[in-house]
């Protein structure tokens, strides 16, 4: 068995570029292949999205009282609660701690910025490119973008 690997990717941002705080434009995305993985095969993907002043990278990080992403989505995939899927991390962070998920005048079009991030990650992996296969989850702030995206970008 192939084990599930977690990918960083760079991505250059047309609707982050010349932002108003002068925020990073090109971002690492780290991205959540499952075990045994293959190209051939597509997958649903979920996009799980941070709080405020938190990066996704933090769901990576590792705990001593409990399983990070990879190793939650792991165990979950080989007990065969959950069918395998991409799990897409995004970093949204400004350098004012987070814009909501927002396109604002004063921080940058972040909104944007995601819709951008789906399309890229439907080019470089084997998505399920269809609304009926994706899903947005988030904490705190992130949860209110996830629940604004599903309302606005169903």
């Amino acid at each position: 068995m192939k084990p599930s690997i977690i990918k960083y990717i760079s991505f250059e941002s047309r609707s982050l570029k010349g932002n108003p705080l002068d925020d990073p434009h090109i971002r690492n995305i780290p991205v959540y292949l499952p075990p045994n993985y293959d190209e051939d095969q597509e997958y649903p993907a979920v996009y799980i999205l941070s709080g405020y002043t938190s990066r996704s990278q933090k769901y990576l990080n590792d705990s001593f009282w409990d399983e990070n992403i990879q190793e939650r989505m792991d165990r979950l995939i080989l007990e065969e609660d959950l069918l395998p899927m991409i799990v897409v991390l995004p970093d949204c962070v400004t350098r004012f701690g987070g814009a909501q998920y927002l396109n604002t005048v004063g921080q940058g079009n972040y909104e944007d910025y995601l819709l951008e991030v789906v399309d890229f990650i439907d080019s470089q992996f084997s998505t399920k490119a269809d609304r009926n296969f994706r899903a947005i989850a988030g904490h705190s702030s992130g949860g209110f973008g996830a629940q604004r995206f599903g309302m606005y970008h169903p």
